[in-house]
């Protein structure tokens, strides 16, 4: 399904404060306030930067604008000296570009793939409601800015009531629910509904354990479904499975379509020694149609489900959609040419941590994502990127090389939080808003 599509770039920029900064040492501009943070750019010494968010400061940071690429960013307080004032070198900024028409009807979905680092987390933001699929990451500090950008969006969305129709959790690893707990324990958001696939065991055990046991104390009311691949079998192959807790959304305007296209076998369907056991292709798919728009996110599955899926839903136009959740981070096994076909995806999105962070359990230790599959997607879809970029892209493990992303294939590693925002018709914009916190 290929709808007509109109992109635009973006950066979200804080109020720009009276104030001004002049770099005394050599320093970089960070994307977040902390040192291992990503380098946005390294200002000469002697460059005026204009001082951001009334100059409140934030683990020690100021947050400025990179004079360079526009981009906000966070200087160190003992590299700068603040003056007084607004230099007659800088202008204050006033937003980013927009490369399309502005959705700003009421009646559109804003799907925000929210960046947590290595892992997963998609907030689905409806007229009438909210839903979130995965609340991963990949370490507390992730969960704390997952939680943040919820609090964030719920003081936006007022009209919401600090609400979740449903947490969706695809698969039972710590990078698809790490924040699980922490958003419905520790949070002021309601949940209404929990679908998962029934796992305890595996790298995210701990958080779906709590959840058996704990999700509804202290007077929670959370309905809990279990799907598996028993319930989709007996529907007819062009429905899907939904429910009132898989399916909560129903606005005026608009009825969205959520609806589970595939859960974890109950007995091998003939996938060869170990795969069936993999965690991975446990893993939910959930669909998603908002008018003419459709989203697609797989998990983690892997290429044995995934061929699976493609054969089980051949002749149908279920896997056709507009916008994919790149499966298991742009693994080598988490996306076939097979299943690309079968969706002709206008926009591709991968959840993935930066390649420049070199510790255990993230993207440069898993090779994500991997060349073969950017590769293949630069193949299949021909919307183009809203801004050329160089990106990180993994020859193998460890291993990263400079690509020149042209097409509509963004990635958390690479952009940061992004937003796409439709209506009914079809019509998509892309935001990638450099920075946490909603658009």
């Amino acid at each position: 399904m290929i709808a007509l599509v109109v992109f635009a770039a973006f950066y979200f920029v804080p109020p720009a404060s009276a104030d001004y900064l002049e770099v005394r040492r050599t320093v970089s501009i960070k994307e977040q306030p902390r040192r291992n943070s990503r380098n946005i750019e390294s200002p000469a010494v002697g460059t005026k930067l204009q001082l951001l968010d009334d100059g409140l400061q934030s683990r020690g940071y100021y947050q400025t604008l990179a004079p360079t690429s526009n981009r906000s960013g966070w200087i160190y307080r003992s590299f700068v000296r603040r003056y007084p004032g607004v230099h007659p070198n800088l202008v204050r900024h006033g937003g980013g570009s927009t490369d399309g028409p502005d959705l700003t009807a009421e009646s559109i979905i804003k799907v925000h793939f929210i960046d947590v680092d290595q892992g997963d987390a998609a907030l689905l933001e409806f007229p009438c409601g909210a839903v979130l699929i995965d609340a991963g990451g990949q370490n507390n500090s992730t969960t704390k800015e997952l939680a943040s950008y919820l609090k964030n969006f719920f003081d936006r969305r007022t009209d919401l009531e600090s609400t979740l129709d449903t947490i969706f959790v695809t698969h039972t690893h710590v990078d698809h629910n790490r924040a699980l707990k922490a958003i419905v324990e520790d949070s002021d958001i309601a949940i209404k509904n929990y679908v998962h696939n029934g796992e305890y065991n595996g790298s995210g055990k701990e958080a779906a354990r709590w959840m058996r046991d704990h999700a509804n104390d202290d007077g929670r009311q959370i309905k809990d479904h279990i799907v598996s691949q028993s319930e989709i079998l007996p529907l007819p192959r062009t429905s899907g499975l939904a429910d009132e807790t898989i399916d909560p959304i129903d606005c005026s305007d608009v009825d969205p379509q959520i609806r589970i296209l595939a859960g974890p076998y109950e007995e091998n369907p003939g996938w060869a020694h170990g795969e069936f056991e993999d965690g991975n292709n446990k893993s939910l798919v959930v669909r998603i149609d908002y008018g003419e728009t459709s989203f697609l996110f797989t998990g983690d599955l892997e290429e044995a489900a995934i061929e699976t899926l493609v054969e089980y839903y051949d002749g149908t136009d279920l896997l056709d959609v507009d916008v994919y959740q790149v499966g298991h981070h742009g693994s080598r096994n988490g996306t076939t040419d097979s299943m690309v076909k079968s969706m002709t995806p206008a926009i591709a999105v991968f959840s993935m941590g930066p390649a420049a962070d070199r510790r255990s359990w993230t993207a440069w230790q898993y090779g994500h994502p991997r060349r073969s599959i950017v590769e293949m997607l630069d193949r299949w879809i021909e919307r183009p990127r809203a801004e050329r970029s160089w990106v990180r892209v993994a020859s193998r493990v460890k291993d990263f090389f400079d690509y020149e992303m042209r097409d509509a294939v963004y990635g958390t590693g690479w952009d940061r939080t992004i937003v796409i925002s439709a209506d009914v018709s079809g019509n998509m914009r892309v935001e990638t808003l450099g920075q946490p916190g909603p658009s």
